[in-house]
């Protein structure tokens, strides 16, 4: 995919992340984790999502080196923190028990980018959770679009990967590398898969 030139602008605050050479071909394709400490098992993707809390630099950079492609997981929509923020609205996500964020507060902003920075020192990507929030909060279309491309114009380079957000479309399109669908044919609930 190849970005106009206006809107690529790498920040140049961010540390260059050394690129990782593997001639190792994992046998399968691609894999979202969310559980702790599964190196072994992640090595046997191309691809894998994780959530950073749970790897070190030196696991994530283990997994390089077995050439697999590491995406953190950043979610866009919604806010874990169990305390209301500034940018929360006064509704959770029942499932998760997230707060819905205000997309576009200037607040909210700031700490996506400081993640996606952090992040992407170590990660190959990210995986853009959460962008369907413009579904129940029709206002948060514009700000999820200039989110993501701003994502985009900050790490050029970054494997950027959206998961849903199919109302986004076709705009979105320019600014990531992929879209998924995840829990497709599953869902959970209490944790447990139905």
């Amino acid at each position: 995919m190849t970005l106009p030139s206006h809107l690529i602008s790498p920040c140049p605050s961010r540390p260059t992340r050394l690129p990782v050479q593997s001639d190792r071909v994992p046998p399968k394709t691609f894999a979202v984790y969310y559980g702790h400490q599964n190196l072994k098992k992640l090595s046997a993707y191309k691809t894998v999502v994780i959530q950073a809390q749970h790897y070190t630099p030196d696991d994530v950079l283990w997994l390089r080196r077995q050439g697999v492609t590491v995406l953190a997981y950043l979610s866009v929509g919604e806010d874990p923190n169990p305390v209301r923020s500034p940018w929360s609205r006064k509704l959770r996500n029942p499932d998760w028990g997230t707060w819905y964020v205000k997309i576009g507060h200037a607040g909210w902003t700031a700490l996506l980018h400081s993640q996606a920075e952090q992040y992407l020192q170590d990660y190959d990507g990210l995986l853009l959770d959460t962008l369907d929030s413009s579904v129940l909060f029709p206002s948060d279309r514009s700000p999820l679009l200039r989110t993501i491309r701003g994502l985009r114009a900050r790490h050029p380079d970054a494997y950027l990967l959206a998961n849903r957000g199919l109302d986004l479309l076709p705009e979105m399109g320019q600014y990531v590398n992929g879209v998924l669908l995840e829990s497709f044919t599953t869902s959970w609930e209490d944790g447990y898969r139905k």
